[in-house]
């Protein structure tokens, strides 16, 4: 019994000492608000917007300037952690969604922007690639949602009209952070073109100039080219075509990326330059 109590003292101190570090380190609140108020439905957000560009860390934005297409966009998404204050001449100023992975209690890796950036950059949701219910969404909620107006989370399968089987794709049932986006696009009526920038899936080095920004990035290496981004590949070729057949939705692409992946000759896949 004693053993007990000590062993939940020791977990209570060493949570406050990461939260300590978070507070400090990524301006994360000390104490838990429980507010779930910013919880929203990510689909219903974006509902409404007919273009949607997606923008990731991948460096083919030097090789096709995205900035003209992601522009004409209704709705831009930002893919966990990019470097938007070094790359504004390639992907522009004004984000409305930013989705990042998981976060931990201790010892996590925060692809979060911080405050001051989410507010220079105008983003309203940030969603967290987990299911409302899984129980680290919580912890992601109550870390986050101070700095930013709504709070969304990925939904269940059962929650949406269109989604494939994932786990065709991945054992563990997960791909890049990508396919989870597009999970979520699929299934908003109103988007009819999706743009791509950034999204190499592996085929390129990062874009990011700053060797580290609340999280160290590491150069691309072959298995995560085999493990990640060729089964991603597969899965977007398959979902857009699929989704075609009930719907109508154009997938843009940089052009360099026609040297490396074998589109196949579909009228939803497009390029630009």
């Amino acid at each position: 019994m004693i053993i007990k109590k000590l062993k939940k003292i020791f977990r209570f101190i060493y949570y406050k000492y990461w939260r300590a570090i978070y507070k400090y380190k990524y301006q994360i609140p000390f104490f838990d608000k429980n507010n779930f108020s910013k919880i929203i439905n990510p689909i219903k957000y974006i509902e409404g917007s007919r273009s949607v560009a997606i923008i990731g860390k991948g460096a083919s934005i030097y090789e096709n300037n995205p900035i003209k297409e992601i522009k004409k966009c209704d709705c831009r998404i930002l893919l966990s952690r990019v470097d938007v204050e070094n790359l504004e001449k390639y992907i522009g100023n004004r984000f409305e969604v930013q989705i990042a992975p998981q976060v931990s209690k201790t010892h996590t890796i925060n692809q979060v922007l911080p405050r001051k950036l989410i507010r220079k950059y105008g983003i309203k949701l940030l969603i967290c690639n987990l299911n409302r219910a899984d129980k680290r969404f919580e912890i992601f909620n109550n870390f986050f949602q101070d700095r930013i107006e709504n709070v969304g989370y990925m939904l269940d399968r059962n929650e949406l009209d269109f989604d494939l089987d994932i786990y065709k794709y991945s054992s563990r049932g997960s791909l890049t952070i990508a396919s989870s986006i597009l999970r979520i696009l699929y299934n908003v009526p109103t988007v009819e073109k999706i743009i791509f920038a950034g999204v190499d899936a592996y085929h390129f080095g990062y874009s990011q100039k700053q060797k580290k920004d609340g999280y160290v990035f590491l150069d691309i290496i072959p298995s995560d080219l085999e493990t990640q981004g060729k089964p991603f590949i597969r899965y977007m070729i398959d979902s857009a075509i699929e989704r075609n057949k009930s719907r109508r939705l154009e997938l843009y692409f940089p052009k360099v990326l026609k040297n490396h992946i074998n589109f196949p000759n579909h009228k939803c896949f497009k390029f630009y330059d």
